[in-house]
């Protein structure tokens, strides 16, 4: 329902809805951020994406040609290592300070 609404106000704002709005390349982002953030947690749809919009600028400007490797590789990194995505880093560090506290 809410992703109803949501098309129908992006309808009604552009005036112009295209086919690369159901494209293959904004659905693998969505799904990027949202790993990134990490799979399954409130905050991680605000996080991931927060993060992948700073990567993608950073990296853009450094190399503009290969940015796309920069966050694959980001993206291979935090499911090799980081199960729970950026907010599993934060959740282990924050039991690791309570712990030695």
């Amino acid at each position: 329902m809410l992703a109803g609404i949501a098309g129908a106000l992006l309808s009604q704002t552009n005036q112009f809805v295209g086919l690369n709005v159901l494209g293959f390349e904004p659905s693998g982002e969505l799904l990027v951020m949202l790993i990134l953030g990490g799979v399954g947690r409130l905050y991680g749809a605000f996080v991931g994406p927060l993060v992948y919009l700073i990567a993608q600028d950073v990296l853009a400007k450094q190399f503009p040609s290969y940015w796309y490797f920069g966050i694959g590789l980001m993206l291979v990194l935090v499911v090799l290592f980081a199960r729970g995505g950026l907010l599993g880093i934060a959740d282990a560090l924050v039991g690791r300070v309570r712990r030695a506290a």
